[in-house]
């Protein structure tokens, strides 16, 4: 579990790339909240449907393109 978190003393890729996201992720919603005209309540299921679906989609594309290792017949 620390591997996810710290590698040879400096933050590992997953980590950063969730922290890269998760802010993006909150400045567009930032965005779209002072450039639309909408209730709140619909703006945030908007936002959690498109985070949700873009996180399956690289979980997908984790799984797709992922080199697969080679067990031993």
């Amino acid at each position: 579990m620390k591997r996810l978190f710290w590698v040879e003393n400096r933050f590992s890729w997953p980590f950063v790339i969730i922290l890269a996201y998760i802010s993006l992720s909150l400045l567009a919603l930032d965005y779209v909240w002072r450039n639309l005209v909408m209730p709140f309540e619909a703006l945030i299921i908007y936002a959690i449907a498109t985070n949700a679906t873009a996180t399956l989609l690289a979980i997908g594309a984790y799984r797709v393109l992922r080199p697969r290792s080679r067990t031993r017949s």
